[in-house]
């Protein structure tokens, strides 16, 4: 397996959109259908504010990794990596392929000279000791509700 940066185009887009189709099934499904918005994607990676980290076997995209940089709203001194979006397809988790993922995306934060890394984890999926054991500490709940229909 092959971990590396890649720049988001349209092409790694098309290999990424199962595997988001996916992960939006599995954890986030309350929010309806998937409908990224590109143009906010396209946005950041054109100001240097989005990393994509990609796990390939054979060529294959089996795992990825999106990272968002920007200043803190209560800290202007703090420039924080929030990881957007963290997945491995089934058939390859327990592998390691998330702790390099995180590993690599930590090096790609620390280059941009990022103070903190942020993460969060579905509720659906704890994974609150997984992270804690790689030097993650707990910062917050978020809670969801859905406002109209």
């Amino acid at each position: 397996m092959h971990i590396t940066r890649e720049s988001l185009t349209t092409e790694l887009f098309m290999e990424l959109i199962e595997l988001v189709k996916e992960h939006n099934d599995e954890i986030c499904a309350q929010h309806g259908e998937l409908n990224p918005f590109l143009e906010v994607y396209f946005f950041l990676e054109e100001h240097g504010r989005l990393d994509i980290i990609v796990c390939r076997d054979e060529g294959r995209v089996v795992g990825y990794m999106v990272l968002c940089t920007d200043l803190n709203h209560h800290h202007k001194d703090l420039l924080v990596g929030t990881s957007m979006a963290l997945y491995v397809l089934k058939e390859y988790r327990g592998k390691g392929v998330s702790k390099k993922l995180l590993e690599a995306g930590e090096e790609v934060l620390k280059g941009r000279e990022a103070d903190v890394m942020v993460i969060s984890c579905p509720a659906k999926r704890d994974l609150t000791k997984y992270y804690a054991k790689l030097g993650f500490d707990p910062m917050e709940h978020t809670f969801f509700k859905k406002l109209g229909d």
